[in-house]
């Protein structure tokens, strides 16, 4: 597990994001998320926001010429 998490930047970042999305979708366990108390849906959804953001900025910069990876 540690070696997955090295290196990749954003983009193993949200191909890891999009693996765990993907295996919640196709267990059926996303709708018994959202019975959940308000905490846990919190902390279930903070890592996924802050991901998508972190995309999100990427290819902001990568679209304006700032980063060229």
């Amino acid at each position: 597990m540690r070696a997955e998490m090295r290196g990749g930047g954003v983009s193993r970042s949200f191909a890891n994001l999009t693996h765990a999305a993907l295996t919640y979708i196709r267990a059926g366990a996303i709708a018994p998320l959202f019975s959940l108390r308000k905490g846990p849906v919190i902390a279930i959804s903070y890592p996924v926001l802050v991901v998508l953001a972190e995309f999100l900025v990427a290819a902001h910069l990568h679209r304006r010429g700032v980063c060229n990876g």
